[in-house]
């Protein structure tokens, strides 16, 4: 009833309702393991574990396996065989600067001075190539760490 209210009024975030879908889940599984536990007792193991509990049984470990997928571990994402993550930062133009200097100080080993150029006069809609001293430009670079 409470899930029923909150989809319909968009109340609920993303983790509220895997917990919730995982909690009917649970709740579901625990009862069929408690029927089928009777059920033993009564008729013996001859009929075992009903088609019906072996599917919520699947269903659940599928959606446990969808959840795990979807949110990794963030530990594992930091620093993966030089994985670089991208910041932006402002930096004021001094006499003498050009796009070509500004680049080679800042951009990644991966990446050609001719695109970082680019996408700096794409971030700062410039026009052309001239700076003056005292301009403000919004700069992408690189690190290894996640911040």
């Amino acid at each position: 009833m409470f899930l029923e209210n909150a989809l319909v009024k968009n109340t609920l975030k993303i983790g509220e309702l895997i917990f919730l879908i995982l909690l009917y889940f649970y709740q579901s599984i625990r009862r069929l393991i408690k029927r089928t536990i009777r059920k033993i007792r009564r008729r013996g193991l001859r009929r075992g574990i009903s088609r019906r509990a072996s599917y919520v049984i699947f269903t659940a470990i599928a959606v446990i396996f969808i959840v795990f997928t979807l949110y990794p571990n963030k530990s594992n994402a930091q620093s993966q065989d030089g994985a670089s993550y991208k910041y932006f930062h402002k930096i004021y133009v001094e006499s003498g600067d050009t796009l070509w200097s500004i680049a080679s100080e800042n951009k990644s080993d991966k990446e050609s001075t001719t695109d970082y150029i680019k996408e700096v006069k794409s971030i700062n809609k410039l026009k052309s190539d001239d700076l003056y001293a005292g301009q403000m430009l919004v700069v992408p670079y690189y690190a290894e760490t996640l911040r």
